[in-house]
Parts: structure tokens; sequence; C-alpha cells
């Protein structure tokens, strides 16, 4: 099994509602979400990121899982080579 599909059936047996794969290039920028209402799991299936919440830089590079509390905005910046991730959220 894939890592990407291993990954979703991990956020599914979490309880997560709407998982989604994201992917940007390198030279997209930061892009900001708002806060949503429950947590939100990101976890990095190729490239590298950043994400910034609650004043904190985080790191995230292939394997990693970052989990967003509820009511906290965030923002993502793509790594040097994009980055591909997959979203939970409820």
């Amino acid at each position: 099994m894939e890592f990407s599909e291993r990954c979703i059936q991990t956020l599914e047996k979490e309880g997560f509602l709407n998982i989604s794969e994201q992917s940007r290039g390198s030279l997209t920028g930061t892009q900001s979400f708002p806060a949503a209402a429950t947590p939100t799991a990101l976890i990095v299936t190729d490239g590298s990121l950043t994400v910034t919440f609650a004043a904190t830089l985080h790191s995230l590079y292939v394997g990693d899982r970052l989990d967003i509390p509820p009511a906290v905005p965030y923002s993502i910046t793509a790594g040097p080579t994009g980055y591909q991730l997959i979203l939970g959220e409820n």
C-alpha cells in the first residue's frame, strides 16, 4: 500500500471526516488558512514545508505529522521543491 493511502486510512480511523491530498510547487509563496472549529491534521507525503501557527514555526518533511488545534489560524510555506500532503479536517 502506498504511503499516501496509509496516511488517509490513519486519519479515517481517527475520525477525520474531510480528508484531501494537496500539493504546491516551490514558487507558490505562503498560503494562509483561517481558524477551523475542529482540529486539523497535516501529514507530509513528499517535499517539505513550514507551518506557522501560534507564533511558532514548524518545519515538516516527508513522514512528519502536525496537528493544529481548533480555533488557531495557520499558514504554510512550501519548501524548495514544493510539497504534497494529506490534510484531515472535521
